[in-house]
């Protein structure tokens, strides 16, 4: 029985370890609904949620309180993350940008504060890439969250909101120009509305999104050539770029411009269609709404934005009870043109209320200050004229005046910008208009100089070791890594004959309609010699009559400072004559046309093999004599008793000098 139980026991032990170990790496929990697909509603905006990673200073100022190296996302007791953040410093929020919580702390609100094109938000859904949210299609056989519902109240005159995102499937959860999607019209048909000032909600499938995005040709393609979403993977971060992203045509971000987000959900169709916020239920539930008083500025000019300071709104519940509401309404006012008792509508649910303002019109606008240099490239206005470091005077019909910089104003031009001459420009200010001129340029011919003091056989010319100047209609010249303009190069040169050559450059730029080419003088250096810089790999071991083998074989020029370039084997001849034993002579010529002169030759000894056959006329030693028989064979003998004869008579005379010498002794 005791056996027993300890075997339970330790069963049970084993379970509860288990146990423990699959909830330790489990991901956190998250909500799911019945296809198994996420409901993402962490960027719903609310005190609670805010205070985690957001605090105001004394200046009322806000800003994010989780920096890049804290890795301290919202978490709740159990350790789980249970919201979105804005990382403090690594946001996108660009500069002249600020946000704030705005209506209790229900509402995120970006202002642009100066020149800018990409203010935006980054915010981290899973800071640890547990593989918690994953998205994709909905229609799969593993249904993922493949829509999104923000509701935004935009008060600026930009017509788009971009997303992009991070995750698995994004080059291990870095940004990528890929995920960058416009915002236009949304899933239903429903075009994105500007300068509304009033809540609206938009309803986004992803994939579809970012299939119609400005950015397509970063897409992946299957094997059909189809582009391919990029929405899919494990979600680690959403981009916000409420004004568009990278917008430098003027209908984007500005000093003012201004938008409230109240949330961003995201999940199935189902589940984004019918979401609603706290503060959308709110306003909702209100049967009356009451102006108790208006707001303090009742008089703008043309391009202000409105001022609710002030303002206090009675609301009536539907179960009868009332309250001074706290957060801002939706509006619509008219403050583009000119006009007395111009309407404003304050709306909360489907109650509203109105009350009227002045707003003065412009009379003229003018240009009041140039920048320095007023001549572009074509390749800076192609795209869009940016009218940088131009300010407009803007007068208005009661005689006052106020300066604006460009990016208040929106430039343009009838003509257009991809041909190079005097372009007559228009700057817009609310339906004002005031004209100006420009100077486009492009370029005509190039200069081309190789970096190298010499140029040698086989060297090859490229757009890295080649200097290149632009010359431009205007006769202006400019190095070409210092313009907007790139072009692409093919540069043809024989190097082969030393002296005088040609270098034809090629330069080209089919969007701009550019297509060079140019001639160049340039000398070609003499080589002082040819040498044979590695030898072949068979120089013993031929066979009388055998061929000459070449591999391994490299034969080089030589120039004054000792280099060397190894020839190509069309560029030099090999004779060889393998057909007596001993040493053969291989001669090696540059058969390059115009260095015959020079008489680049080399040689090189290989060695035949078999018995050398004597040079002279003499009589070869195996010639028979007279009197013997000419049918017999030398059989060696021969040779025997003449060397036994040599060293008897060798002997015998030193024999001679000894007995010579010892009389000379005895004497």
């Amino acid at each position: 029985m005791k056996k027993l139980l300890a075997l339970l026991l330790a069963a049970l032990f084993v379970l509860g370890t288990a146990s423990m170990i699959v909830l330790a790496e489990a991901p956190h929990p998250i909500e799911r609904d019945e296809k198994n697909i996420i409901k993402m509603n962490w960027l719903d905006f609310n005190p609670e949620a805010n205070a985690l990673w957001a605090e105001q200073g004394a200046d009322g100022k806000w800003s994010a309180t989780i920096g890049y190296n804290d890795f301290s996302a919202p978490e709740n007791e159990d350790g789980d993350i249970i919201g979105a953040y804005l990382r403090a410093d690594y946001s996108t929020c660009a500069t002249n940008t600020e946000w704030s919580f705005v209506d209790g702390g229900e509402v995120l609100r970006l202002q642009v504060t100066g020149d800018t094109t990409t203010p935006g938000f980054y915010f981290i859904l899973d800071e640890y890439h547990y593989n918690i949210i994953p998205v994709g299609s909905e229609s799969s056989d593993n249904p993922k969250a493949e829509y999104m519902k923000i509701r935004v109240k935009n008060y600026s005159t930009a017509n788009r909101f971009t997303f992009a995102w991070t995750s698995a499937s994004t080059n291990q959860y870095r940004f990528m120009g890929k995920t960058i999607s416009d915002l236009k019209i949304d899933n239903n048909g429903k075009e994105y509305q500007s300068v509304s000032g009033e809540w609206q909600t938009y309803i986004v499938n992803m994939n579809t999104l970012n299939l119609n995005t400005n950015y397509e040709e970063l897409l992946p393609t299957d094997i059909d050539g189809n582009l391919v979403s990029t929405w899919g993977g494990n979600l680690e971060a959403i981009l916000l770029f409420p004004f568009g992203y990278d917008v430098t045509d003027g209908t984007g971000a500005y000093p003012g411009a201004m938008i409230d987000i109240d949330y961003v959900v995201l999940g199935s169709l189902d589940y984004v269609t019918n979401y609603k916020s706290d503060l959308e239920i709110k306003e909702e539930s209100i049967t009356k709404l009451e102006l108790v008083s208006e707001p303090t500025k009742k008089n703008y000019y043309v391009g202000e934005s409105l001022d609710l300071e002030g303002l206090q709104l009675k609301a009536t519940y539907k179960d009868g009870t009332t309250e001074m509401l706290s957060t801002n309404p939706s509006y619509t006012a008219n403050l583009e043109e000119g006009g007395t008792n111009t309407p404003v509508k304050l709306t909360f649910g489907t109650q509203s209320v109105n009350y009227n303002i002045n707003v003065t019109g412009v009379s003229s606008i003018e240009v009041a200050e140039k920048p320095a240099d007023t001549t572009y490239e074509v390749a800076e206005v192609a795209d869009g004229f940016t009218a940088d470091g131009f300010t407009f005077k803007v007068n208005y019909a009661d005689g006052t005046s106020t300066t604006f910089p460009s990016s208040s104003v929106r430039c343009y031009s009838n003509d257009t910008l991809t041909t190079a001459g005097t372009k007559a420009m228009i700057a817009n200010f609310y339906g004002i208009e005031t004209n100006f001129d420009i100077d486009v340029v492009n370029v005509t011919d190039i200069e081309v100089t190789p970096n190298a003091s010499s140029i040698r056989y086989k060297d090859t010319l490229t757009s890295d070791n080649t200097s290149v100047t632009f010359v431009y209609n205007d006769g202006t010249k400019i190095a070409s890594g210092d313009s907007a303009i790139e072009l692409e190069y093919t540069f043809e040169l024989d190097t082969k004959t030393a002296g005088e050559a040609i270098l034809k450059t090629t330069a080209t730029n089919a969007t701009y309609g550019i297509n060079i080419v140019k001639e160049t003088p340039v000398t070609i250096e003499t080589p002082t010699g040819m040498t044979v810089s590695t030898k072949p790999l068979k120089v013993d071991g031929y066979q009388p009559g055998d061929q000459f083998d070449k591999t391994g074989l490299a034969v080089s020029l030589v120039y004054e400072d000792g280099k060397k370039i190894v020839l190509d084997e069309s560029d030099y001849t090999v004779r060889a004559n393998l057909t007596n034993p001993g040493s053969a002579n291989v001669s090696i010529k540059c058969s390059i046309e115009g260095l015959e002169d020079l008489k680049l030759d080399e040689r090189l000894t290989v060695t035949v093999e078999g018995e050398v056959e004597p040079s002279d006329n003499t009589t070869p030693a195996n010639t028979t004599r007279p009197g013997r028989d000419n049918d017999k064979k030398d059989d060696g003998n021969g040779m025997i008793i003449v060397i036994v004869i040599v060293v008897i008579v060798v002997v015998a005379a030193a024999a001679a000098v000894v007995l010579v010498v010892l009389k000379k002794k005895k004497k």
